[in-house]
């Protein structure tokens, strides 16, 4: 597998969590049968690629890529590691490099006390995250798509300070290809332009870009607002207008427009 390079100031995939069982139950109507012919499960990641405009536009399909859960680079001890006390007599840890993992231990000797996570100096840099623990010795950890620096909030250390960067979380082997996605084209209309006329979707079965587009947009339509196929368009429920695909002339792309006959 090739090196890759982590750089969210680049390139950056948002990711959000929909689970269309619960949204099927509101609506009385089951997402399981129409994930079990996707071959996926009702509970799916969302997409949104955001791309500094100096790229250009990508030449290709994204591959999307998974890996088992608890899988992945293993921590190491975080090298270099400075103690230096603060305001109000508080403690920063910081390091060299940023991680996009790091877990320790903390061990609180007077009352709840918060443990902070920042994306560079303390205080002046983002805060990636913060949790608050009680007295005595309790694990923890952060991820973030950088850290560099924790801030002990209260009375206590912190040791035993391991994690691993983006790279080495980029590049680990278990990565395993997922799902093809980009824009639904027409494959004899972008035939030599780049790689845009492949094939996508799902890996296990790879089709058409405009199809693939159509299969999730149907599966999620079906889901969602109750609609089911029908040719030349989607019919949704009783009282509501039906919607057609059509191909723009100008971008070449499939545009949803609501049907007006």
């Amino acid at each position: 597998m090739a090196s890759r390079i982590l750089d969210p100031d680049r390139f950056i995939l948002a990711a959000g969590v929909t689970d269309w069982n619960v949204i099927g139950r509101t609506r009385n109507l089951p997402a399981g049968p129409i994930a079990d012919r996707r071959k996926i499960t009702p509970q799916m990641l969302q997409l949104r690629w955001m791309i500094d405009p100096k790229q250009g536009m990508p030449t290709q399909a994204f591959q999307v890529w998974t890996r088992p859960h608890g899988g992945g680079a293993v921590p190491a001890p975080v090298p270099n590691v400075t103690q230096y006390p603060t305001i109000l007599g508080w403690s920063a840890y910081g390091w060299d490099n940023a991680l996009v993992f790091v877990v320790g231990t903390v061990t609180i000797t007077g009352g709840a006390t918060i443990v902070a996570a920042y994306s560079g100096a303390p205080y002046v840099s983002a805060l990636i995250g913060f949790n608050v623990f009680q007295i005595g010795t309790t694990p923890f950890s952060f991820s973030g798509p950088g850290i560099q620096s924790l801030v002990l909030m209260g009375q206590g250390t912190i040791t035993g300070l391991m994690g691993f960067d983006g790279n080495n979380a980029a590049n680990d082997p278990t990565w395993q290809p997922l799902e093809i996605v980009g824009l639904p084209v027409q494959p004899a209309q972008w035939t030599g332009v780049f790689g845009w006329s492949k094939p996508q979707g799902m890996n296990a079965s790879l089709m058409a870009p405009v199809d693939a587009r159509w299969t999730a947009i149907a599966a999620v339509r079906r889901s969602s607002a109750g609609t089911t196929r029908s040719r030349p368009g989607i019919r949704r429920r009783r009282g509501s207008k039906p919607i057609q695909r059509r191909s723009c002339r100008r971008c070449r792309r499939i545009c949803w427009v609501i049907c007006t006959r």
